[in-house]
């Protein structure tokens, strides 16, 4: 199998274990960027499941019935510690992380998702507002110019307001306002 093959077989597995268990999740990352319209490169598959309604336990049993496993020797007391997942699909070797939300704003984000096809998986994503301040709130240079891309295609359906007000919170806990200062720059992007 390819490379795109086996990514795709890992969204697969995920989306199935995902639409089967009982909390909201959502598939987010690279592959929720490309399903909202920016097609770019990824080799992983992020998601996020609401951790308010989940145990970690049951959560890993129910993933290894599609062949998820962890990609770490302690994955739940790793989990406990970074409310992240670190899996793959074994089949594929696919790298999957499944975040837990406990976040307010996460929780509602989960609560707003909308079901697309993506490489003939059914999947949800967060909307384009919501998937921008996931990508705001990580940070890195592949985020921002997600969130840059996501906020040109997607401009007139964004809350940039409501954006800041997300981001605020995080940047107070931080006490660094560069992502507000970014986020200025992204939405002047969208007046050009």
């Amino acid at each position: 199998m390819s490379a795109a093959d086996d990514l795709a077989a890992g969204l697969r597995a995920l989306a199935t274990a995902l639409a089967a268990w009982p909390a909201k999740s959502a598939i987010i990352g690279g592959i929720a960027v490309c399903a909202l319209g920016h097609v770019r490169l990824t080799k992983d598959v992020d998601a996020t499941v609401d951790g308010t309604h989940t145990e970690i336990e049951p959560l890993l049993q129910a993933l290894s019935q599609v062949q998820i496993v962890p990609r770490v020797s302690d994955a739940v007391a790793f989990a406990r510690r970074r409310y992240v997942l670190l899996l793959e699909h074994a089949p594929t070797h696919t790298p999957i992380d499944v975040s837990l939300a406990f976040v307010p704003w996460e929780i509602k984000a989960l609560g707003q998702t909308t079901s697309v096809e993506f490489e003939g998986v059914r999947i949800r994503v967060p909307t384009p507002e919501n998937l921008i301040i996931y990508k705001l709130v990580a940070f890195r240079p592949k985020d921002v110019e997600d969130a840059t891309v996501l906020a040109q295609l997607h401009h007139k359906d964004i809350d940039f307001a409501r954006v800041r007000r997300v981001l605020e919170e995080f940047c107070a806990v931080l006490e660094d306002e560069t992502r507000l200062a970014m986020l200025d720059r992204i939405e002047a992007s969208t007046h050009l």
